[in-house]
C-alpha cells in the first residue's frame, strides 16, 4: 500500500491519486478530529493522507474507494498466510462460537506452551 502511494507520488500521478482516494480523503479529515495525527498507525501515514482500507483476500487489500492494492507488508509481518485465509477464519469462527467470558482457557496454555518450545 504504502508502496504503491509513493510510486504515484514519484511518477507524478498526484492529482490520479487524489481522484481515485475521495473516499480516504474524507477519513483522514474526520480523523484528524478524532484522534492524533489523525491514525493510529504511523507506519502508514503518509503524506497527502493515508490510505483506510475496507477488506483484503488473501494479497490484496482495497480500500474504502474500491481501489485494489497488492500489499507488499502483510501487517508487518503476522499476516505471511495473506488476508482472509479461509484457515484462519474457521480457527477463528470456531473459537468465537466457544465459551468466551474473559476467564483463563485450555488454549493460552497450550498457546504459553507453544512460545516455550
Amino acid at each position: 500500500m504504502i508502496v504503491v502511494a509513493k510510486q504515484i507520488l514519484r511518477t507524478g500521478s498526484l492529482a490520479k491519486l487524489l481522484e481515485s482516494t475521495k473516499k480516504s480523503k474524507a477519513l483522514f479529515e474526520r480523523a484528524n478530529e478524532a484522534m492524533p495525527s489523525g491514525s493510529t498507525r504511523s507506519p502508514y501515514y503518509y503524506a497527502p493522507y493515508p490510505l483506510y482500507m475496507k477488506t483484503g483476500q488473501g494479497c490484496y487489500v482495497w480500500d474504502v474507494d474500491g481501489n485494489r492494492y497488492l500489499d507488499f507488508t502483510n501487517n508487518m509481518g503476522p499476516l505471511v498466510l495473506g488476508h482472509r485465509h479461509p484457515a484462519v477464519e474457521k480457527a477463528v469462527a470456531e473459537q468465537v462460537a466457544a465459551f468466551w467470558c474473559g476467564g483463563p482457557t485450555e488454549n493460552e496454555v497450550k498457546l504459553s506452551e507453544t512460545i516455550k518450545r
